[in-house]
């Protein structure tokens, strides 16, 4: 049985979930203009509670959604790069 819609999984929520002490070293992007912000913000924030190497980078005056407009938008190629980097470090 799939709980991929359920609201309340935290396959679907990560905050929701009772342990994040297992995920690993973690680097969100977040649009400083983005309904999400928050969420982002508190999801980090409790990874770090449980032990989790946490990083996350606000990107001022970004929208959702402009990490896919690396090639359009200097501050999504360098949020690009920043998220490689992160990525590199943490293997």
């Amino acid at each position: 049985m799939s709980d991929s819609g359920d609201p309340q999984s935290p396959y679907v929520s990560p905050l929701r979930a009772d342990d994040l002490s297992h995920l690993p070293p973690t680097f969100v992007v977040t649009a400083e203009i983005d309904p999400l912000c928050d969420e982002q913000t508190a999801y980090v924030e409790r990874l770090r509670q449980c032990g989790v190497r946490a990083e996350q980078k606000i990107y001022a005056g970004m929208c959702h959604g402009f990490f896919q407009a690396g090639a359009m938008m200097p501050t999504a190629h360098t949020a690009i790069v920043d998220a490689a980097a992160a990525m590199r470090a943490a293997i």
